[in-house]
């Protein structure tokens, strides 16, 4: 039909979208131990197309915890296992926007910052 045309996708926003999570990644790794099951989660959530497909109004938690069990099995995860590193990830977040006087759109760029420099290294 005429006047109707598919914009292409802006090629920025995919690496903007990588960087935040590499630098989430990175930012997570300085707070929580290595093998950490918040690190865990967020590998999986960061990588796994899937999983981030998932993604709703609610968290695939069923579809986490299938996922998990086939990537780190030892020991077994369940939905408590994968409430409990949501949880934590969750308090950490808060954490950081409360010490940092961040709203949401300043969190994003401190991770896409981050990302950059992880990016660099």
């Amino acid at each position: 039909m005429e006047g109707l045309s598919a914009e292409p996708g802006d090629p920025h926003d995919d690496d903007d979208v990588r960087r935040v999570w590499r630098g989430l990644l990175a930012m997570a790794a300085s707070e929580f131990r290595p093998g950490a099951d918040v690190l865990l989660l967020l590998d999986l959530m960061a990588h796994d197309y899937e999983v981030q497909a998932g993604f709703g109004a609610e968290w695939p938690v069923s579809q986490m915890v299938s996922a998990l069990n086939l990537k780190h099995p030892i020991p077994s995860w369940n939905d408590d296992r994968v409430e409990n590193a949501k949880k934590r990830l969750k308090n950490w977040i808060v954490r950081l926007k409360r010490i940092r006087g961040l709203d949401a759109s300043d969190l994003m760029d401190l991770f896409a910052r981050r990302g950059r420099e992880e990016g660099q290294n």
